[in-house]
């Protein structure tokens, strides 16, 4: 309440709440406690470890929202912190816990790949916490994956006032596409003297299922 984190945890880590603690309300309002000043602190990685304890100690129902936090709390660290963190781990739910959090640092502008990583990861660790009740913000992968446009058209200007920027754009797109997603469609359409809604049109008639453009005001 007083915002004081530092000494909130060595209050929770005297000798009268360490006795307390063996009941089992007791240690899961500590944990909870102490998992909050770390937070406050910024020690994520002690915050994340006192929620994986409480882990064994709350309900199935309850896990899902703890697991979240857990998750968003490790990817607080830097994605280097996390593997050597990983490494240096003897616990087998923490250990999982980091090189999950790592994998999802390192692949979180790829989506394809972050859902191959993550189906991989499952294999390895079948009997993981974060297996058997997957985090929300890692469950929306697989949708966000299975409903990916396969068709895209980009309707931009690509000469006059704003053709610098319509360039721009599209040559910056065109190579994302290619290294993220090759096996969807782009078809690009220059909006620079044409009408856009029959460019829209066209686009739909085309497949589109989603347009990026046209970045002129009066045409957006």
């Amino acid at each position: 309440a007083r915002r004081d984190p530092i000494l909130a945890v060595q209050l929770l880590n005297e000798e009268r709440f360490q006795r307390a603690s063996s009941d089992h309300k007791n240690q899961l309002e500590i944990g909870l406690l102490r998992a909050k000043a770390y937070l406050l602190a910024r020690s994520y990685l002690a915050s994340a470890r006192e929620l994986i304890f409480i882990n064994s100690l709350i309900s199935i129902d309850e896990r899902q929202a703890n697991h979240e936090e857990i998750f968003s709390t490790l990817l607080k660290l830097p994605e280097e912190n996390l593997k050597q963190q990983a490494e240096l781990s003897i616990m087998g739910d923490i250990r999982g816990w980091l090189s999950l959090a790592a994998m999802t640092k390192r692949f979180q502008h790829d989506p394809l790949r972050h859902f191959e990583a993550l189906k991989n990861w499952q294999k390895v660790w079948s009997g993981h916490p974060a297996t058997l009740v997957v985090p929300n913000s890692l469950e929306m992968l697989s949708q966000i994956v299975e409903e990916r446009p396969k068709n895209i058209a980009l309707i931009l200007p690509l000469q006059g006032e704003l053709g610098k920027l319509g360039r721009a754009i599209r040559d910056g797109y065109i190579a994302a596409h290619f290294t993220l997603s090759p096996d969807t469609k782009l078809r690009i359409y220059d909006a620079t003297a044409a009408d856009v809604l029959d460019l829209i049109k066209q686009a739909h008639q085309d497949g589109a299922e989603m347009i990026i453009g046209p970045l002129d005001r009066e045409n957006v």
